[in-house]
């Protein structure tokens, strides 16, 4: 799947058309001016899925699946594209600093593809955030650093702010758009980034260095490289009892508490704020080294003409040999 624009020769509007494997190219999809980007498409997409005559009802489902709000799925604009890998996919817009999607994963529906996740189109749009532009910000207390979409929902749903990325580390481009939203947090409100406990695996790079989970390895490296860009100290925290992660810990709590009422219960997430404050790893900028500029040496004393002459007939001799 995905889409081709073409241009027509005389220059004017061009159509987008949807690839499909099976068939080749099939019907347009949209009609837009020769010059839009492929970049500046991706909000109008995010949109459409969004508001998908059957999007409703996959929200639903959704929510229900990972035991969050079909609230928090509304503010992060999950979405749906129907018969995408055949039964369809809800779709999660990634953003930039600034809340425009930059590109769209899929959720697929399909339990032994339940957590693949593809790119929607091309496969080289670049990853971004996943978070609530109209929301973030607003809440109280700490702000939430995740790995993946479902964790931003489930705090979302409990009235706490959080950004997720796909992965359990941050570096180039993704750093720099997560360090921009980040930067807007004041002073006051500690940010926490939490560690998934993974399993490590053969194939870990640091795994002969580091006897942590990726998990936990990544959420380190990602707070030092925060605390020393935005000059400010960054938390690393484990959610509570030994779950793996913030939606394993919250979804049974959010889904028991929707089954009894229309409302989360308050006191989880004051229940979950107690579990991980008690015990936060810190990470402190790391120091500024200021660029020195070291004085020029002057290698040699003068030479007199006759000195300079010889060394210069001998290099000349050098690069002559060289050429033979």
């Amino acid at each position: 799947g995905g889409y081709r624009y073409v241009k027509p020769a005389d220059g004017g509007a061009g159509h987008v058309f949807v690839i499909d494997g099976s068939v080749g190219l099939s019907a347009k999809v949209d009609r837009v001016d020769a010059g839009l980007s492929v970049a500046s498409r991706w909000p109008a997409k995010a949109r459409g899925y969004f508001e998908d005559g059957d999007a409703d009802r996959q929200r639903r489902r959704l929510a229900a699946e990972l035991g969050v709000s079909v609230r928090a799925l509304e503010a992060l604009e999950t979405g749906w594209k129907p018969r995408a890998y055949g039964p369809g996919a809800w779709t999660i817009p990634q953003r930039d600093a600034a809340g425009s999607p930059i590109s769209i994963s899929l959720r697929i529906d399909r339990e032994e593809d339940r957590q693949r996740f593809d790119s929607d189109g091309r496969s080289k749009s670049p990853a971004g955030l996943i978070f609530s532009p109209g929301q973030f910000g607003l809440a109280e207390g700490p702000v939430f650093s995740v790995e993946g979409a479902s964790d931003v929902a489930a705090l979302i749903s409990v009235g706490l702010d959080a950004v997720g990325h796909g992965g359990n580390s941050v570096a180039g481009r993704l750093l720099d758009e997560l360090g921009d939203l980040l930067a807007t947090v004041p002073e006051d409100r500690p940010i926490l980034a939490v560690a998934e406990r993974d399993p490590p695996t053969e194939d870990h790079p640091l795994r002969h260095l580091d006897r942590d989970s990726p998990g936990r390895v990544g959420a380190r490296t990602k707070a030092q490289r925060l605390a020393t860009r935005l000059r400010r100290r960054i938390g690393v925290v484990l959610a509570p009892d030994e779950e793996k992660d913030a939606r394993s810990w919250l979804g049974p709590r959010i889904r028991k508490s929707l089954a009894g009422g229309s409302r989360i219960d308050a006191a989880i997430r004051d229940e979950w704020l107690a579990g991980v404050l008690g015990e936060v790893e810190w990470f402190d900028p790391e120091p500024e080294t200021p660029h020195r500029v070291e004085p020029l040496q002057q290698r040699e004393t003068e030479l007199e003409l006759d000195e300079y002459r010889r060394r210069m007939r001998e290099n000349l001799d050098r690069w002559s040999y060289g050429l033979e």
